[in-house]
């Protein structure tokens, strides 16, 4: 298993585990919760119990905040990931230029340096 150490391989990892957490938690929070609910009205509605189905009016509370929970969900999502993705965006400024040729089967790297002027080609 994954031990998080305090050396990391990249400065980013902070973020992208954040996010990776959050978004973590979200998911098996609303899985456990939707499967007691779903449960829940199993034996609550089932044949046994209740032999003619009842009609169920619409309900505009309950409808608006099944639709802004997720959108919210969403929204935290999306930021989370939008934060650890931005820094990520910029190179930094020593970086090396390589050029990277992809085929369907074939990748070439090229790579030259402006001072030592080495070049190396990988197949």
């Amino acid at each position: 298993m994954y031990t998080p150490s305090s050396l990391d391989a990249s400065n980013f990892v902070s973020s992208y585990n954040t996010a990776l957490y959050f978004i973590g938690a979200i998911s098996i929070t609303l899985l456990i919760a939707l499967t007691f609910t779903m449960l829940y009205f199993v034996y609550k509605y089932n044949r046994k119990r209740n032999k003619v189905a009842t009609q169920i009016e619409g309900n505009t509370r309950l409808e608006v905040i099944w639709t802004v929970i997720p959108i919210m969900l969403a929204l935290g999502m999306f930021h989370f990931g939008w934060v650890g993705w931005k820094p990520m965006n910029k190179a930094p400024k020593d970086a090396m230029n390589i050029t990277t040729i992809a085929r369907q089967w074939s990748f070439t790297f090229l790579m030259i340096m402006v001072n030592k002027v080495q070049i190396w080609l990988c197949r």
